[in-house]
């Protein structure tokens, strides 16, 4: 009888300890295109992205996987979002990444990446905030921003919204005029942010 190579037994050990921590995700099968447009392959990715009981590595792969489907799909964009709140930090910074592409641009989005300026952990906050300044340049962008300064019930995300207008150096006459507004929040916080943005931006004078 031969006997069994048992140097092949650390190999055997990795792989079931791989195929463990995999459990629960969702399986892909490798000779599917990656850009398929099917929506249960959206649905699957959305699940593997949320769901942090699952390897990280899935949750991360999710992520990216998810950015080619976001401009058909808008639960696409609101698994990124969700996952702007995972608790791995590299979950979160691929979420915000992939946000930061003009395709996913949306209210909900905006929202997610001004809320993750304040994340804690430097790496994410430093991607929420190029997210947003590659986003600058899109037309929709200065308008939703806008319109969360105005409308958001969450302070915080109108505070968020009132220093990247200051930050990104948006001095339109709209823009302006909103962070004017601003100075009478029901939040001193986003009040104080106000004034300041214009102090910055060099339009204390209300008739400047």
């Amino acid at each position: 009888m031969k006997r069994i190579n048992i140097s092949l037994a650390p190999l055997v050990l990795t792989l079931c300890l791989l195929a463990s921590c995999n459990y629960g995700a969702k399986p892909i099968d490798p000779q599917e295109p990656a850009a398929s447009s099917s929506s249960t392959n959206v649905t699957d990715l959305c699940q593997n992205a949320q769901n942090k009981k699952i390897n990280v590595q899935v949750r991360l792969a999710a992520v990216n996987a998810l950015g080619e489907f976001s401009s058909q799909y808008p639960e696409a964009v609101g698994a990124l979002c969700k996952a702007t709140e995972d608790e791995e930090w590299l979950v979160r910074q691929a979420a915000v990444q992939t946000l930061g592409e003009p395709n996913t641009l949306c209210r909900a989005s905006l929202v997610a990446l001004l809320k993750t300026t304040n994340d804690t952990h430097g790496w994410v906050c430093w991607a929420a905030w190029e997210a947003l300044l590659s986003l600058k340049a899109t037309n929709q962008f200065v308008p939703m921003l806008l319109a969360c300064i105005q409308e958001d019930q969450d302070s915080k995300v109108r505070l968020a919204a009132v220093k990247a207008l200051e930050v990104l150096g948006i001095t339109s006459e709209e823009a302006l005029r909103v962070l004017r507004e601003a100075i009478n929040d029901s939040d001193s916080k986003v009040r104080q942010a106000a004034e300041q943005a214009l102090a910055s931006l060099g339009a204390t004078n209300p008739a400047s």
